[in-house]
Formats: structure tokens, sequence, C-alpha cells
């Protein structure tokens, strides 16, 4: 686990180092959008598929949560 780890840790700085100031931020910046825009987009889906039911609503419904 530890190896993985630093494997993500030196594989991020390799590619802050070769890319601009502004790039390493909207790169940096991109990979904490990514959880919130999987989140909205499950959200989203969500609503579409039960209504305006919530998610814990449709499991209780036997729908998938």
């Amino acid at each position: 686990m530890a190896e993985a780890d630093n494997l993500r840790v030196e594989t991020l700085q390799k590619i802050v180092e070769v890319v601009t100031p502004v790039q390493a931020a909207e790169f940096l910046l991109a990979g904490k959008r990514l959880p919130v825009s999987l989140h909205e987009w499950g959200r989203v889906r969500e609503e579409r598929y039960f209504g305006c039911a919530r998610a814990g609503d449709a499991a209780t419904r036997g729908g998938a949560g």
C-alpha cells in the first residue's frame, strides 16, 4: 500500500514538474473536481430515474440506492 502511495506521489510530482504552473494548478483542481462532478452526475441521474425521491427513499421502495 505504501509503495502505491509513493508511486502516486512521485507521478504527481513529475507531472507538476513538466507542465507550466497554470497547467499544474488546472490539473490539481481537476483532480479535486472529479469526485464532486461524479457525485452531481449521479444525483441528477437518480432524480431523473426516481423522480424527486432521495436515495434513501428509493432504497425503501426497492430501488438501487
